[in-house]
């Protein structure tokens, strides 16, 4: 797939027909960003959101069942339909745009790197759904506990004390995964392996915060916890992780700034 367009800004593209157009924004962003695309009247058959995010909010769940929204995860692209079914929607030939923050534009290269590999067509809801868990586990367990610890992924699974924070985590949220219905074939090695390839490479997430953002832990470590607790059971480290990070969001500040910045952008 090439990427024909990339802006920062909605309107830029007024008068233009994608195929898809790729929405790079926190994920708690992404319904009034839909609706401003809507109301810009840009042309556009599918709207894409990359993100291994988990969504417990009603509202967002909604949104994500809308017919012109796609969720991506790395080589996984599928759309929901009103039903909360899959269907297959990739093609090779795509006119694709791309609506990014004025700071992530110079990604351009990355972004079509990604959207140009091969994407593995995910034919069902299931396939899909154990995808999704699978990213949202490894994200969960490496990228908020190095943002708490300040550290390098890699040190996470080289310290044998934040190891073990990892482990319980990474248990939390296969339990979790079962619970609802997804089993995932994930070993403990197989996060290690992931966090040693990102040697020396700090938590992404930490880009939020530069930017006066709260991060999406919502989404991770916090959604791990409530889908376990509406099944009876408890999610304690993952919990806690979820905790530490908003407590240290409140010490850090008014995150509404921030905000209206990236709306800006």
């Amino acid at each position: 797939m090439d990427i024909m367009g990339v802006s920062s800004s909605i309107f830029e593209f007024s008068g233009e027909k994608f195929d898809a157009v790729i929405l790079a924004t926190p994920i708690y962003f992404a319904r009034d960003y839909i609706k401003q695309i809507l109301d810009a009247g840009l042309i556009v058959n599918c709207i894409i959101i990359p993100s291994a995010a988990l969504v417990t909010n009603g509202e967002q769940i909604d949104l994500f069942k809308n017919l012109s929204v796609l969720r991506a995860v790395s080589d996984a692209v599928s759309v929901w339909d009103r039903n909360g079914n899959i269907s297959i929607i990739y093609r090779d030939k795509w006119y694709l745009g791309a609506l990014l923050p004025k700071k992530l534009l110079g990604c351009r290269n990355t972004i079509t790197k990604i959207f140009n590999s091969d994407i593995k067509i995910i034919e069902n809801h299931l396939a899909f759904s154990t995808l999704l868990w699978r990213r949202n586990i490894l994200v969960s367990s490496l990228y908020y506990p190095a943002l708490i610890f300040r550290s390098s992924i890699d040190f996470l699974v080289s310290n044998i004390h934040a190891r073990k924070i990892i482990d319980l985590i990474i248990d939390e949220g296969l339990s979790a995964a079962r619970l609802n219905q997804i089993n995932i074939t994930l070993r403990h090695s197989d996060v290690y392996h992931f966090a040693g390839i990102l040697k020396s490479i700090v938590s992404p997430v930490i880009y939020f915060w530069n930017r006066g953002l709260p991060s999406e832990v919502d989404f991770f470590n916090g959604a791990i916890s409530k889908l376990s607790e509406k099944r009876g059971k408890h999610a304690m480290m993952n919990d806690a992780i979820t905790l530490i990070i908003k407590g240290l969001e409140a010490k850090i500040g008014d995150f509404q700034k921030g905000r209206r910045a990236f709306e800006n952008e």
